[in-house]
């Protein structure tokens, strides 16, 4: 009897562990696939140079594809992404970003000594 119990435990507990799992990724790519994004600051902590660059647009698919659209060029470019050691990281093409914050009002990653933000597209 004591050991059904602990299997019946160790088997919920594994399920409801695999579905919080499940809705933390859920709720990481619907915030980040909702909306295109736009870089509206790129700062580099070791010289204290800041850029602000309006003229590219992120558009993260679910399924791991995402675009990058510059109104400068008008040309598109295709890449991959996803989210990595539990939603610290996220891969874009062969770079890893720590993820900063992820909200729907600024998506923050950090790249060594690179700060980026990125903020949804207005329509």
């Amino acid at each position: 009897m004591r050991l059904k119990l602990i299997l019946i435990s160790v088997i919920f507990f594994s399920f409801v562990s695999c579905k919080k799992e499940d809705n933390i990724f859920s709720s990481y790519q619907k915030k980040i696939t909702r909306t295109s994004w736009r870089l509206a600051s790129y700062t580099d902590t070791s010289s204290d140079f800041m850029l602000e660059e309006y003229n590219k647009t992120y558009t993260f698919y679910e399924g791991g594809s995402l675009e990058v659209f510059s109104s400068f060029t008008n040309q598109s470019y295709f890449s991959t992404w996803e989210f990595i050691d539990d939603y610290n990281y996220l891969r874009i093409g062969t770079n890893t970003f720590k993820l900063k914050s992820l909200t729907r009002k600024i998506m923050g990653l950090q790249y060594g000594t690179i700060d980026l933000f990125y903020v949804p597209v207005e329509d």
